[in-house]
């Protein structure tokens, strides 16, 4: 099927659809459900929009001005009839302005990402969603601004939980800029088969560690795919994503592990010129005294194990 289908019609009956009918029959029913398909999260369409004291908020979501109003934040997170599908979807932006603590300094001139939490209604203790699922990837559909600078993008990240541990997570970021909605897809990555019991949903008109003025993020028709894959079938594997490159000032490195890792990055030569500790989720390395050229890196566990390699360029 080239185009996918946007409607669906069901009927249940307990006779022949086609004359004649008999009296008598009778059917029960209960739990109908659709296999392989996406288990939603709440509002992942944006069309529904909860009015509170201090502005407006999709419902089931929270952001940072309404849910905290005694910080007097900027309203960095609207609703938008600029949708992809439907009536509505969510626009964020990055600006400067002064932000109190615990968010800025309080000196003007911070910047303040737009940000979007799934379930953060009760402050960030509520933003542990419960779900039990593993789905297969993300996708949803976005475009917008992202203001010029090499460690810039856009930014959507998702974490799934065990018992306070995370054991999977997916992650989109973009730096383009796009006056039109496309689609993306990004892979969970599992690190246990454990099942999860919460998630944690964020969207951020930025790069977190490194906010900077100037972007604009739309995001419609959020959604989870899955794969009909048993829980022993789903590898455990780690993931790494390199960005940027050609890199210039600051080079990022997303991943998530349960152990602790390190990054070498070699000239062409084969010597060492940095080793560094990894955080989880996301490193930052500065690469601005780096001599332009090639370099290659390998990111390592506690044993030496070579976990992930590969190459960039410095500009």
């Amino acid at each position: 099927m080239s185009n996918p289908p946007d409607s669906m019609v069901a009927i249940i009956t307990c006779s022949s659809m086609d004359p004649p009918q008999f009296a008598g029959s009778t059917l029960t029913i209960d739990s109908i459900s659709f296999t392989n398909t996406s288990e939603p999260f709440p509002n992942g369409d944006f069309e529904n929009w909860t009015t509170i004291s201090t502005g407006e908020d999709p419902s089931g979501w929270g952001t940072y001005a309404n849910q905290f109003p005694y910080y007097n934040l900027p309203v960095l997170v609207t609703k938008t009839i600029d949708a992809n599908s439907g009536s509505f979807a969510v626009k964020l932006i990055s600006d400067t302005g002064t932000v109190p603590p615990p968010f800025g300094t309080g000196v003007p001139g911070d910047t303040l990402l737009g940000t979007l939490q799934l379930n953060l209604i009760n402050g960030f203790s509520s933003t542990k969603y419960p779900f039990a699922y593993k789905p297969d990837s993300l996708v949803g559909y976005t475009k917008g601004t992202v203001a010029p600078d090499t460690n810039n993008f856009n930014f959507i990240m998702v974490q799934l939980s065990n018992n306070g541990t995370t054991i999977g997570q997916a992650f989109y970021f973009t730096q383009n800029s796009s006056n039109t909605y496309s689609r993306f897809a990004t892979n969970f990555s599992y690190t246990s088969g454990l099942i999860p019991d919460s998630m944690q949903f964020i969207i951020f008109a930025g790069n977190p560690g490194d906010p900077i003025p100037g972007n604009v993020f739309y995001v419609d028709d959020l959604s989870f795919i899955y794969n009909p894959l048993n829980i022993n079938d789903i590898s455990e594997k780690i993931t790494f994503k390199i960005y940027p490159n050609p890199v210039k000032d600051n080079l990022n490195i997303f991943t998530y592990s349960n152990e602790e890792t390190f990054i070498k990055i070699y000239n062409i030569v084969g010597e060492i010129i940095l080793e560094a500790p990894m955080n989880m989720d996301l490193t930052t390395v500065s690469a601005s005294d780096l001599s332009a050229g090639l370099f290659f890196y390998q990111i390592l566990n506690k044993n030496g194990n070579i976990l992930d390699a590969g190459k960039f360029i410095k500009e």
